[in-house]
Order: C-alpha cells, then structure tokens, then sequence
C-alpha cells in the first residue's frame, strides 16, 4: 500500500522489516503485555519473517511527525492456519509449552488482529486512522467485510470500533476472554444522518452476506468504499430478490423511453436506492392475478375502496406528461383499480428509504408551470399560487420566509397523479412509503396536507414500509410471502444495525 495522508500529522504506511520491534510491541500490548513478557521475543521473530500471522507485511504503521507511533495488523481469515502454523514451535521454545488458542477469524472476513498506539500518541486519532486505512486497504483488495474482537469488559474500545461502522455480528471465546465479534461492511459517509447511517448499514451488510465486493466511489481527493455499492450488477441482477425482478428491471433499461427518468446504474448497482427497492417491492405484484393482486393489496392498504386492481406498474411517467404538468417527475409505482362504485381509480405510490421528499425543487419554470396546474386543478387553498409566486428566496423549511411553498418532489408527483388523474377521468390518491423510523416523511406528508383545500386531503396519505409489507406477507401466496419476507429482512430489519 502505497502511503496515504490521513491527516496532516498522521501518515499511514506499509510496514517494514525494520517495524519488528513495533509490530511486536503492539501484539503484546493487544494481549494485556508489555515488552518484558516473553512473548515479545516471539512476536518479533515473527513480525520480521514473510508468512506469519504478525508479519510486517500484514501491517500497517502510523508516523506522527516523522516518529512511529502505532501499527495494525490484519490478513485474510481463510489464511487463519496457514498464518498461524510458524508460531507453535516459537512457543514450545519460548513459554516450554503451547497453549489452547481458539480460531478468532474465518474466510470470509479480513481480520483486524491487533491494534495499538503508543502512550506518547494516544488521543490524536493515531487509531481511527489505522482502523481506516486497514479497512479500506482490505476492501480495496475485494474483501466483503471486515472483522475484529473486542473483549466484553472493554467498552470504550468497543466505543472507537462502532464510531467507525463496525456492528456486533457475534461473541467469541479467545484466551479465555468472551469477546464480542464487531464487523464492517464499508467505509462510513461523513454527510449522513443517523438516519442514513443505519440504511447504509443495512444494505452494506446485505452486499457482504451475498459475498459481494465494494463497487469504490470516485471522490475528488480518493476512492471511497461506501459498502452499498456492487459493480456488475447489470450482469449478475443481485440488487433483486427475484430472477423475474431482475428481467423486468432489465426490460425497463432496454425498452427506456427518451423523457423516463430510470437510471441504469443506480437500478443495478446501488444497494441503497429506493428505484431498485420499488422494483423488489411491486414486481411481485405485476406477476399475480388480477384476483390474487387485489386480494394482496387490499390486505396491505385497507383504507382504499379497492374492488378489483386491474394494472400495477413501476417508473410510471404519463406519455403526455409535457400537457399534464411538463416534469418528468415519476411515480415510484402506479396501482390501477376499479372502486367499490365501479370508477377508474389509481394509486401513485413514491416509496423513500433513505432519502427525503423535501429535495428536488423545481426551476422557476418549472415553478410557473406548477401555478397554472394549480389552479386548474383547485384542490389547495387560494393562497398557495401566490406564496408559490414569491418563492425566489432561499429561506430554509418546507415553506421558507415569509410562507413560502418550495415545490419540492412531494409536491410535484402530487400535481402529476392529479393531473393524470383529471386527464383520465379517473379518481387519483397518492401514497408515501417509507420505513418508520424515517425521520422527516410524516412532516413533509403534513406540509403538502396542509396546503389542500380540507376536502381534498383524503386524497394524500403516508403509510410506513413495515405495515404495507406485513400486509402482503400476510395475504399472499407461496412464493410470494417468502419474497416479501425476505424484503423485509434486507430492508427493514434494523435492529440488526
């Protein structure tokens, strides 16, 4: 590994034989020892060789100011045995016996085994900064995940490894210690919330359990390994649940019409986009009867008077959509039904995971456009036009200084569902779905509700992912239940996080 600038003091390397001395102090301090246990003499003599465990070519050193200051040292898990093999008979020569060590690694995760920092060192981030480059070193390498053990009774370590993305996966027994088994399925993205974080676990996960590699991320200064990236996924279809969502998804790409705004890679390759999750959550549906779908989504939204669904479809934008509204903003999915009185009805559904509504605000064009929809439309209060009007000013909040109405995205593929819905002479209702712990749906849903005229705000409605799911799982045949089910544990099972 090349060396790599962390910070303007701390500057990461590649380890040299002449790193022995250090590498070894480090091991020993990982073990609860200093350099007067007899192990120090066996972990240099290994750190200075070429195929050991703690050799200098499994670590890394960190310099502050020209001076070491503390390694790391990690290698492939599979490599456990093979790695370890040299060290049986430097302990029989050094201690007169061998003792019991427990395997504390396997395939399948590049192992962190020791960290330390000197005294002299400690507090200037001297470990974030091996952590990181280790983790990135591994995951540049191909590497699903990355592990290490923690003891139990240390949790202000364990504090520094889950500020950094690692998560409890497990405990172990090492040396007659319960530790805690923490992973790390990518680097983490300094913009995120909480919120995000979790999200971005959760996917970054899911790519390491399918034994997939980071897809890195081409940043300004570096590459980055944010874990909810795969690469190929336009040839292996692993962002879906199912063979026969993947060909949909394929179809769509194929068959794109000029003005759709379906986005190839993001559809293949990003784990965390709510584009592919639509396609994992509504395909199922396009695949059933028409009596099966509608008992399914009768189930899942209760509150519709839906008597027989007779079309669902994803990455709906109406082919006259330059007369309805001219914004090329989709609806996630569209559920077509016939009421219980027998009218055309529909449901534009926007499903979000971890992304906001409050975000793609239209062009002053497009703010033009809106006013005159509006108006045709007459379901928001008469005042709204006006403060859309004044909207130049880029106060922050849902509706800015002075009231100001930002036409953001939930605003815009509300004007669509009930331009189309007018268009068609059909009955429109638009649907947010997100999980429920999203922090900002139910007041950007509220912001929009607010804005209507009092009867028309049946027609905007939120629900979260885990309820609509649970009402599919619930109602639907084999082996449909087992996919939802298996969309409920890749996207909402959060706990897990």
């Amino acid at each position: 590994m090349d060396s790599l600038n962390v910070s303007p003091k701390i500057v990461v390397r590649q380890a040299q034989k002449e790193d022995a001395a250090l590498i070894a102090e480090v091991v020993c301090m990982a073990l609860g020892y200093d350099t007067s246990h007899p192990l120090y003499t066996v972990f240099k003599i290994l750190a200075a060789s070429d195929k050991t465990q703690y050799s200098y070519r499994n670590a890394l050193v960190a310099d502050v100011g020209g001076a070491v200051a503390g390694a790391i040292v990690g290698y492939d898990g599979a490599r456990l045995k093979e790695l370890r093999e040299p060290i049986f008979p430097l302990l029989e020569e050094h201690l007169g016996s061998v003792p019991e060590i427990e395997d504390e690694t396997e395939a399948g995760e590049y192992y962190l085994d020791s960290l330390g920092v000197l005294p002299a060192y400690r507090g200037l981030g001297v470990g974030r900064a091996l952590l990181d480059a280790a983790s990135r070193g591994a995951f540049a390498e191909g590497h699903s995940r990355v592990g290490l053990i923690v003891d139990v009774d240390n949790p202000r370590a364990e504090q520094l490894y889950t500020a950094l993305g690692f998560v409890r996966v497990g405990q172990k027994c090492f040396l007659g210690h319960d530790m805690w088994h923490l992973q790390r399925f990518g680097e983490e993205y300094a913009g995120d919330t909480r919120f995000v974080a979790r999200c971005r676990r959760q996917q970054a996960r899911f790519r390491a359990e399918l034994g997939e590699p980071i897809r890195p991320y081409k940043g300004q200064s570096r590459e980055y390994y944010f874990g909810n990236y795969i690469a190929h996924g336009e040839l292996s279809g692993k962002n879906f649940l199912e063979d026969y969502i993947f060909e949909h998804a394929r179809e769509r790409v194929r068959d794109k019409k000029p003005y759709e705004t379906i986005n190839s890679d993001r559809l293949f390759n990003n784990l965390l986009s709510s584009q592919p999750m639509a396609f994992n959550l509504f395909c199922p549906l396009r695949r059933m009867s028409p009596e099966v779908a509608t008992r399914v989504i009768r189930s899942a939204l209760p509150d519709y008077p839906i008597a027989r669904v007779t079309e669902v479809k994803l990455e709906f934008i109406p082919d006259n959509y330059q007369c309805l509204t001219n914004d090329r903003s989709a609806m996630d999915a569209i559920i077509r039904f016939d009421d219980d009185g027998g009218r055309r009805s529909f449901i534009a559904i926007e499903t979000k995971y971890s992304e906001n509504l409050g975000t793609n605000e239209a062009s002053r064009r497009g703010r033009a456009r809106a006013r005159e929809v509006i108006r045709s439309l007459g379901c928001f209060r008469p005042e709204v036009e006006e403060r859309i009007e004044i909207g130049e000013h880029p106060e922050a909040g849902e509706r800015g200084g002075c009231g100001r109405v930002r036409l953001t995205q939930i605003y815009r593929n509300f004007l669509l569902s009930e331009a189309h819905g007018r268009d068609i002479d059909a009955e429109a209702y638009s649907l947010i779905l997100s999980p429920a712990e999203h922090p900002s749906t139910k007041r950007e849903c509220a912001s929009l509700a607010d804005e209507l005229r009092p009867e028309y705000r049946f027609k905007l409605r939120s629900m979260s992912l885990e309820t609509f799911v649970r009402g599919l799982i619930d109602a639907s045949p084999e082996p449909y239940a087992t996919t939802f089910e298996r969309f409920y544990d890749r996207y909402l099972t959060f706990e897990n996080i």
